[in-house]
Parts: structure tokens; sequence; C-alpha cells
């Protein structure tokens, strides 16, 4: 068996999310079937980010076991000629026997994209919010989530995780020509956490909180202290960084 890293594109517009599940169209499953069509069996993937329904990847890993040989380039051109008009793939190669997508991850890197003007183009892939928003107390706020904080107020309600224990190192907003981009890396994220975050941060921008809020929302780890989540179309997996050195596959980490 030889281990493989993919690394994936797709468009989460028609996806149920990337983990796959009963009743629904999920990239797992997608990536699965194709893989069986051109290895002859059923192969498991393991994604190196849980993404929701309606989020975007650019950048995201997969890893797997095939018995069937490949090489590199044919097994991306393979999959690319099965796989849906809305997953690529973009990279493949021979991976470490230990490497696994998400347990060997040390940090994640997402965008949230925000339009701010009337657009034909780009609905999908973006929050189209037409409200004045202050840049200077989106940044305040972006300033205040780096580091090591507790984020269970922005944790999606009835998500299972040992604890709401995140490391940022780097949350910034940047004013785009048409609106605004946040983007934020971090070593684990909880359910639905960067998309409360902007929702938060957008009523404050609003004027609806205050920057002072922000430390009461973030002691009372309660997800109703927090703001509404914005939409998930706005948000993308951008990368997954790995350090060259296999983490322990635990089960302690969200993504």
């Amino acid at each position: 068996m030889t281990n493989w890293k993919l690394t994936l594109e797709y468009d989460g517009t028609e996806f149920s999310g990337w983990q796959i599940q009963a009743n629904a169209r999920t990239v797992q499953e997608e990536l699965e079937r194709g893989l069986a069509q051109i290895a002859g069996s059923f192969v498991r993937v393991a994604g190196g980010g849980r993404t929701d329904t309606g989020v975007h990847a650019t950048g995201q890993v997969v890893s797997m076991e095939l018995e069937k040989r490949f090489q590199p380039e044919a097994l991306k051109r393979s999959l690319n000629g099965v796989l849906p008009y809305d997953i690529a793939v973009l990279g493949a190669e021979v991976a470490d026997p230990d490497f696994h997508a998400r347990f060997s991850a040390c940090a994640r890197r997402y965008r949230y994209s925000i339009i701010q003007r009337p657009s034909a183009i780009g609905r999908q892939y973006s929050w189209m919010c037409f409200y004045p928003l202050d840049l200077t107390l989106l940044e305040t706020c972006a300033a205040r989530i780096i580091g090591e904080h507790d984020f269970m107020s922005f944790a999606k309600t009835g998500s299972e995780t040992e604890h709401g224990l995140c490391r940022v190192t780097e949350a910034h907003w940047t004013g785009t020509k048409d609106g605004l981009e946040f983007t934020i890396t971090a070593n684990r994220f909880l359910y639905g956490m960067v998309r409360a975050l902007v929702g938060t941060m957008v009523e404050v921008a609003r004027g609806y909180r205050q920057p002072s809020d922000w430390t009461a929302i973030m002691e009372a780890r309660e997800r109703q202290a927090a703001g509404a989540a914005a939409p998930a179309h706005g948000l993308c997996l951008l990368a997954i960084q790995y350090d060259g050195i296999t983490s322990p596959r635990r089960q302690n980490v969200e993504s």
C-alpha cells in the first residue's frame, strides 16, 4: 500500500460539506467514488479540513492509501477525468507512511470574502453585505483574537469538542476593490468558528456592539453571547500547513 497526499479545489455550492453523510452530496463521497472507479476497489480518504455545507476550498488536503500503483501525474489526470465539474485535483504526491491529512496538520488558513456592491458574478463566493462597515473596528476585533484563547462562544451549538482553546497566529481584514476580506490562520478551529467570528465582527463594525464587548463575549463561553454566523458561501479553506513532523493521530483536533 502506498500513502498519498492530494490537494483539492472545490466549489462548495452544491455540497453538504466535506464529510460523508447519508442522503446528501458531499466532497468526500464524490472523491471516494472517483477513486474506486480508477483504483478498482473502495478507497477511504481523510480530509485535512472538514468544511461545512456551502463552504469552498482552494487548498483542501487529502490522505489515502492505494494498492494500485500510479505515477503522480497519472493519478491526478485520471481523477480529474472522473470527478464532477465542481472538484479539481491540483496536486498528487506520494507521502510519508505516517502522514495523515488531518492529524499531521499544524495549522489551517481560511479567508472570508464580503462584497459591498451589487454583483452578478462571484455572488456564490462572497457575502453581499451592503451595510457600511468600519474597517478600523473590524481590525480592532481581529487583533483581539490573535494568540491562544477559548473560542467556545463561537462554536456552533451542539459541537462536540474537548475544549475551546485555539492558537490564532494570523487574523486581519483588508479592503478590496469591491469589499472586504478576512484572513485567519490557527492551529485548530471549532465547528462554525470562522463564520461566527465574522458575523460578530460585522455587528461591531455596524455599531450594534462595541469593541469593548469582545472580552465579555469570549469569557461567556456560550454561543448566544456572540453574533449570528456569516453565510457559508463567503468562506474558503485556503491552505493546510504541515511542519514536516507527523503529529500523533489523536481525536482532539477539530477543523
